[in-house]
């Protein structure tokens, strides 16, 4: 991480977790990372079952505003993106089309995320796997 922030003269990192600010990473940022001395911006994933994706609006410094839209592009896996004939694959590109209409930020950032397994609500299902 402290490689490719060098590299890249990153000004900010963002972290998209669905662990949100208890995210281990975010807390140990500067202690694993010492000389990255660069603000740390993490968002959470929303619970929203509807499509499992997330709107976030960050402030930063001088009243700036930073628009963040998480895309949960699990739902797509095996799909081609632009035939979506699935009503989960319509139901996420409306979210999307919709969210971006509603960005009243300085920066808009969209991050596509595939979520491995939220251990709290599959804790179950891993446990029948195992045997």
């Amino acid at each position: 991480m402290e490689d490719v922030a060098k590299a890249y003269d990153a000004r900010f990192v963002i972290n998209s977790s669905e662990l949100g600010e208890d995210d281990p990473l975010k807390q140990n940022a500067t202690w694993l990372f010492p000389s990255l001395k660069v603000p740390w911006y993490t968002t959470k994933a929303s619970k929203e079952k509807e499509v499992g994706c997330f709107q976030e609006q960050i402030r930063l410094p001088h009243g700036e505003a930073l628009d963040i839209i998480g895309v949960n592009t699990g739902s797509l896996q095996g799909k081609i993106p632009t035939a979506l004939p699935s009503a989960s694959g319509d139901l996420l590109l409306n979210w999307l089309k919709s969210a971006l209409e509603a960005t009243n930020g300085h920066w808009c950032i969209v991050v596509g995320f595939h979520p491995l397994v939220i251990c709290e609500e599959h804790e179950e299902q891993l446990e029948a796997k195992k045997i």
